[in-house]
């Protein structure tokens, strides 16, 4: 029958004692300073990344309008008059004007993007640099590319998204960083069940780890794009596993194709069990 560990000290509800063999040594002392590290300065890479492109979405933002406004605050005002409207396959809506700048003739495209009504022959103010002529707008219409704007908010949108994620990830990986390197690595074998097949509510898969001295627990993959699958082809598989609770990991040796260690984020869905024998 399996018996449950206390769970009043921390590190033996998950882990078994801690023992010093020279090969647990060399791994550990590779793995948190090579592999976890390395994964949580990768992770805080990502989620500046994803700064970045939201610093740049919103710099394009600023480069689209802040020409309209500035040329609303300080180009010259002209009376136009508008000839005709028309609506694009791409959905923009233009307004197409005529104006004089010191009895010339000139004539313009702009992109209507305010409720205002417009007729052909309407007066309207149009606004332009003086110098360049034709960069144009109207007091209601800031004459902006509403494409490029739509895009710049979608990736302002998205790119927040990820960094949400990422600094997420960030998290955890400091997390699982500082557990391990509190309570070291212990030798397992370690076999990777899959939720298969697949159903509507499938959840990651599922860890089962025999440590060396026996005992047992159950621990299931973290999301992440270390995941366990690749690896399921192998039952017990020799790895390392460390942490606790919310914050494990397992260390394989090689992943699926690569020589290099591999590691897996976990949590344990229960607490280590040692089988006993039963009595005579």
């Amino acid at each position: 029958m399996a018996t449950a560990l206390p769970e009043n000290d921390t590190d033996t509800a998950w882990l078994p004692p801690f023992e010093h063999a020279a090969n647990e040594d060399t791994v550990a002392l590779a793995a948190k300073k090579s592999k976890l590290h390395v994964l949580y300065i990768r992770a805080a890479g990502i989620a500046a990344l994803w700064l970045v492109i939201i610093g740049v979405a919103i710099g394009g933002m600023v480069a689209l309008y802040h020409p309209a406004d500035v040329l609303l605050r300080t180009g010259d005002r002209v009376q136009g008059r508008v000839l005709n409207y028309s609506h694009r396959s791409n959905g923009a809506d233009i307004l197409y004007v005529e104006y004089k700048i010191f009895g010339k003739l000139r004539f313009a495209e702009i992109i209507k993007q305010s409720s205002k009504q417009y007729n052909a022959g309407d007066k309207i103010t149009v606004i332009y640099e003086r110098e360049n002529p034709d960069h144009v707008r109207t007091m209601y219409e800031s004459n902006v590319d509403d494409d490029m704007a739509d895009f710049c908010w979608i990736v302002i949108f998205v790119a927040m998204l990820f960094f949400v994620f990422s600094v997420v990830a960030v998290v955890r990986w400091w997390r699982r960083y500082k557990a391990v390197c509190r309570t070291g690595w212990r030798a397992a074998s370690v076999t990777v069940a899959p939720d298969y097949p697949i159903r509507r509510l499938r959840h990651m898969p599922d860890i089962y780890v025999s440590y060396n001295d026996g005992s047992h627990i159950t621990l299931r993959a973290s999301t992440s794009c270390h995941g366990s699958t690749p690896l399921r082809n192998q039952p017990d598989r020799p790895a390392w596993v460390g942490g606790t609770c919310k914050d494990m990991v397992v260390l394989f040796p090689h992943g699926r194709w690569r020589k290099l260690p591999y590691v897996v984020p976990a949590f344990a869905r229960t607490t280590r069990t040692v089988k006993r024998s039963r009595k005579r």
